[in-house]
C-alpha cells in the first residue's frame, strides 16, 4: 500500500501545500492586523476572527479531502486495482490513509500557531480546544461521506451528502424560530457565553469529556468506514460509464 500511499500523495501535493500555505498567510496576516495587542477588546476580536477562520478552514480541507476521490471513476480502472496485489483494500486504503494525513496536517498547523499566539499576548489556547473538536467532526462527516461516494459515484453521493446537511439546516432553523436563542440575540451576548463557558472550570471539563468520547467513537467509525467502502467498491464500478 506504500506505493498507492506515495501516488495519492505525489498526485494531491500541491493542493495540499498551496492550501497550508495560504493557512499560513492568514494567519500572519491576521496577527499583523491586530498587531498582538494585549488590549481585551483587541484579543477578544482577534479570537472572535481566528475561531471563525479555524471553521471555515476546516470547511474548506474538507472539500480538498472530498477531492481526493474524484477523477477514478472507470470501470477499467477500478477492475485493474481489484486485481493488484493490495487489491481494493490497499487502494481506498490508502485514500483513508491521505485524508487522515492532511486533516492531522491541518489540525497541527492551527495548533502550533495557536501555540505561538498564546506564548506571545497569552491568549488563544483555548481555541485549540475547537481545533480538535473540528478535527473529529472532520472525521465525522469523511466517515459518511467516502462510502456514498464509493457506491455511488461522486455526483449521487455528494447529492446526499448535501441532502443530509439540507435536513440539518432546516432542523437549525426551525430550532432558531422556536428554541431558546437568547445567546445569539448579538455577538455580544454570544461572546460572553463563550468565554463564561471557556472560563468555567466544571463546563470546560464537560467540554474536554465530550470531546474524549467523540475521540473513543470516531476513530472506530473511520475504520468501519474504510471496511465498508472496500465491500461496495467494485459494487459501485458498475454504476461507471466505462
Amino acid at each position: 500500500m506504500a506505493g498507492l500511499l506515495y501516488k495519492e500523495l505525489k498526485l494531491n501535493r500541491f493542493v495540499f501545500i498551496l492550501f497550508l500555505i495560504s493557512e499560513l498567510i492568514f494567519w500572519t496576516l491576521l496577527g499583523c492586523l491586530f498587531g498582538l495587542s494585549d488590549d481585551d477588546v483587541t484579543l477578544k476580536a482577534f479570537s472572535l476572527v481566528a475561531g471563525v477562520f479555524i471553521v471555515i478552514s476546516t470547511f474548506f480541507s474538507g472539500i480538498v479531502e472530498s477531492g481526493i476521490f474524484s477523477g477514478e471513476e472507470r470501470k477499467k480502472w477500478a477492475y485493474y486495482v481489484a486485481s493488484t496485489p493490495v487489491g481494493v483494500s490497499g487502494y481506498i486504503g490508502a485514500k483513508y490513509v491521505t485524508t487522515l494525513i492532511f486533516s492531522m496536517a491541518v489540525v497541527l498547523l492551527h495548533t502550533l500557531v495557536l501555540s505561538a499566539y498564546f506564548q506571545l499576548i497569552g491568549r488563544c489556547g483555548n481555541l485549540t480546544l475547537l481545533v480538535v473538536a473540528l478535527f473529529y467532526i472532520q472525521l465525522f462527516m469523511r466517515s459518511v461521506e467516502i462510502p456514498l461516494v464509493v457506491r455511488f459515484g461522486n455526483k449521487t453521493g455528494n447529492s446526499l451528502k448535501l441532502a443530509g446537511l439540507l435536513v440539518i439546516l432546516i432542523v437549525s432553523v426551525v430550532y432558531m424560530l422556536f428554541g431558546d436563542t437568547s445567546v445569539f440575540n448579538n455577538m455580544d451576548n454570544f461572546w460572553e457565553w463563550l468565554f463564561s463557558v471557556l472560563k468555567d472550570q466544571e463546563k470546560l471539563s464537560t467540554l474536554i469529556l465530550s470531546i474524549g468520547i467523540m475521540t473513543v467513537a470516531v476513530l472506530p467509525l473511520y475504520y468501519l468506514s474504510y471496511r465498508l467502502s472496500v465491500k461496495w467498491y467494485l459494487k459501485g464500478a458498475e454504476n461507471y460509464a466505462k
